[in-house]
């Protein structure tokens, strides 16, 4: 029979720890289990809960005021409790088992160790976590994805130079969007993008929040009137939302209809800059650029690492490839004369080295 006060255990979820009866309800009975910070209520004819009788020797806390003390043996009998090691008798609902030493050493003298699969596997997590760290191969790794060669050769390519600036024109299909989050992950891994801002057209924002991370592991917050809101309900009207949220998705057309959140993200800084859809920043000879050019062009300049992505980078004329290379790198044109020259004299494309295998995919790199 269950009395207020035992202590028990979960046949079936160790994890739960210890439990004591608070409460008999009937045939149910409430048990508290402070390990798991939890109460649960239970039939008392249930077969998974194991009554605990605390054995000689152990170290238990003794209701109320928390006083440690020394279980010498239980008492029998009725409500009988524990003996204590110092010769008190306390009543049973009294005594609460202290949680064992975690020291190695004790763990060992008890006999007790991990199965040697999971030391195993430990050791393979961590050897994991060091090659992703670092600069090589396994930065780009780690997404739930299927990668073809020419997005590594790209990524890899792309991140041999520094800063990483540059414009991904893949054909429609090709993995744009894989290529910029390899990208990204090599530059969060090796400890050079902390803060990065995603900026897309309105209809892919929640797009790229699944992309990231659904086959990534990134966790971005979009940043849409509603986010703004509850930023200056929490934090206040004039703080900044890209302090509060350093890693963030957000509307290019939210950036053209409110020039104060452009300079916001200038001013809390950023270090990855990607923009999807670049085609949009449309920048006519001798004109100052589209809204959604001038909204972009100042982010451009205070990220240090930047990447443009489009399929058509060539959709008006060379003048739209100059464009956005000159986003990239402004100090390598002076003009739109001095591109067109380059065009035409095959001088506009200094390849990086390329550790890899050639690819087809249509990287470009101005510097």
């Amino acid at each position: 029979m269950w009395l207020v006060g035992d202590l028990l255990t979960h046949r079936y979820n160790p994890d739960l720890g210890v439990g004591r009866i608070v409460a008999i309800e009937g045939r149910t009975l409430r048990v508290r289990f402070p390990t798991a910070n939890s109460e649960l209520r239970m039939t008392t004819a249930a077969d998974v809960l194991v009554p605990l009788v605390l054995e000689p020797g152990t170290r238990a806390r003794l209701d109320p005021g928390g006083e440690e003390v020394v279980i010498a043996e239980a008492l029998r009998g009725g409500e009988a409790g524990y003996r204590l090691a110092d010769g008190r008798n306390v009543p049973r609902g009294s005594v609460f088992p202290l949680a064992p030493a975690a020291s190695v050493v004790d763990r060992l003298a008890r006999g007790e160790a991990d199965d040697y699969r999971d030391f195993a596997n430990r050791i393979d997590a961590a050897r994991l976590v060091t090659m992703r760290r670092t600069s090589g191969l396994g930065s780009f790794l780690g997404g739930r994805i299927r990668l073809y060669p020419h997005q590594l050769y790209v990524a890899e390519r792309a991140t041999a130079t520094d800063p990483v600036r540059w414009l991904l024109a893949d054909e429609v299909g090709l993995g744009k969007t894989i290529e910029a989050c390899l990208v990204l992950n090599h530059l969060e891994r090796t400890g050079k993008a902390e803060r990065a801002l995603v900026v897309a057209p309105s209809t892919l924002t929640v797009q790229w929040l699944g992309e990231l991370y659904r086959k990534y592991h990134q966790v971005f917050v979009h940043l849409d009137d509603d986010r703004l809101k509850d930023v200056a309900r929490d934090l206040g009207a004039d703080f900044n939302p890209f302090d509060a949220h350093p890693r963030a998705v957000i509307a290019a057309e939210l950036l053209v209809e409110r020039p104060e959140l452009v300079r916001a993200a200038a001013e809390a800084g950023l270090d990855l800059l990607v923009v999807d859809e670049a085609h949009h920043l449309e920048r006519p000879p001798g004109q100052p650029g589209n809204p959604r050019y001038r909204a972009i062009a100042p982010l451009t300049q205070v990220a240090r690492h930047v990447l443009l992505l489009t399929a058509t980078p060539l959709a008006e004329d060379v003048n739209g490839f100059f464009r956005l290379l000159e986003l990239l790198c402004p100090h390598e044109f002076a003009g739109e004369d001095s591109f067109e020259h380059r065009v035409e004299t095959g001088s506009i494309y200094r390849p990086a080295p390329a550790p890899l295998a050639a690819s087809r995919s249509a990287a470009s790199h101005p510097g």
